[in-house]
Order: C-alpha cells, then sequence, then structure tokens
C-alpha cells in the first residue's frame, strides 16, 4: 500500500475487513474528516434483537441509494450484495492486520461492553434478572465466534458456512476487480496513516496503487 498525493480525489470509502477488525473505529474517524455520513451495513444487512437476516432486494435497495450520493463512508464484511459501493467507490479500505486470536478478544471485549451498557439503561431489578435478554446476547456471542473463526482461517477452496460466504480469502478474490483503489492495510501504522492523513485536511488525493494480496 502507498499512501502518496496523485489526483485522485476522495469523497465515498468503503471499509471492508474481518469481524473484529476495526471497521467501526476507522469509519467514525473518517466520516468527520470527509464531512461525510456513516454506514454500518449491519444494520441494513440484518434486523430486529435477533438479528435476522433482511431481504435480500431491501438490501440491495439501500445500497443503491447509498452507493448514488455524493459522499459517504461505509463499513462491513459483506460481499456479493454490497458490489454497488465497490463499484461506486473511490477508495476501498480492505482491514487485513490481525488474525483470530487477536479478533475473538476484541469481539468478547465488544459484547461484554454492550451487555454492560445495557443494564446500566434498565431500571431496578431488571438490571441483574434479565436472563431471557443474557442467553440470548451468549447465544450470539458465540455465533459471531464461530462465523469469526471459519473468516480469519477458511482455506481458499473451503465452502461458505452457515450460508456466508465472507472469508479473508474471499474478500482477496472478491475484491481483485477493484485492486486499482484497494487500500490493503496490514499494520496498525498503515491504518494510523490514512486517518491521521485524512484528519490533517490536507488535498484529498490519494495513490492507491499497491501490491497484489498474497
Amino acid at each position: 500500500m502507498s499512501f502518496t498525493v496523485e489526483g485522485r480525489a476522495l469523497h465515498r470509502i468503503h471499509i471492508v475487513g474481518g469481524p473484529g477488525s476495526g471497521k467501526s473505529t476507522l469509519a467514525r474517524r473518517l466520516g468527520p474528516s470527509l464531512g461525510a455520513p456513516i454506514y454500518d451495513l449491519d444494520k441494513i444487512a440484518f434486523e430486529g434483537l435477533a438479528f435476522a437476516e433482511r431481504p435480500l432486494e431491501a438490501r440491495l435497495a439501500d445500497v443503491r441509494r447509498i452507493a448514488g450520493e455524493p459522499g459517504w463512508v461505509t463499513e462491513g464484511i459483506f460481499l456479493g450484495w454490497t458490489d454497488d459501493l465497490l463499484r461506486a467507490a473511490d477508495a476501498i479500505i480492505w482491514l487485513d492486520h490481525i488474525g483470530w486470536y487477536c479478533a475473538s478478544w476484541r469481539i468478547i471485549r465488544r459484547f461484554s461492553s454492550w451487555g454492560i451498557e445495557e443494564a446500566r439503561r434498565q431500571p431496578g431489578a431488571r438490571k441483574v434478572t434479565r436472563f431471557r435478554d443474557y442467553a440470548r446476547n451468549l447465544r450470539q456471542l458465540v455465533d459471531v465466534l464461530v462465523s469469526s473463526r471459519s473468516y480469519y482461517r477458511a482455506p481458499a477452496t473451503a465452502a461458505p458456512t452457515r450460508g456466508r460466504r465472507e472469508s479473508r480469502s474471499a474478500t482477496q478474490q472478491h475484491l481483485q476487480p477493484y485492486w486499482a483503489k484497494v487500500m490493503h492495510c496490514r499494520s496498525p501504522f498503515e491504518i494510523e496513516t490514512i486517518a491521521a492523513g485524512m484528519a490533517a485536511k490536507a488535498p484529498r488525493v490519494l495513490d492507491l496503487g499497491g501490491e497484489q494480496a498474497s
């Protein structure tokens, strides 16, 4: 990945990467720097407390609407139904700098933080008696950990797990047609360089060329 001025204006940024890789954190930094709205694709992919998958047509319609806007920062793990964003993006940032063990720790810490915040909002005894909610959250955590392990460890020839096609190898293959505008971040330093550069209010132009993923 190179980060040099090269005459490409950045108004629409798509961030992709595995669970726990820091997509949401980076999006929250880049959005204000670009003066652009931030879209968490989890909220387009799922609905309700059980995180039921939304119909494909509904997801595609939302993605087409976002892709047509003049500026945005989108973030998510998803492949396939997000292709309109890949085509419209001025830059695609692939966060590919952590492995399964680091990701699993981040996921557990995030779920714990959510649980504590949710409990604090409850009145009186409900802070400690919401057993059904706790059971639901625990099931969701286990599901996320299982799918996350598959993302980071699935070989290139592996079949989709539980109907999900996302994995590191699948992401690498899916991004190849867009590689001229992919920023493949393999270290925290590269991510910080991107975030700091945009926050500096320098001209938003960038050479996105880089080596092919291995």
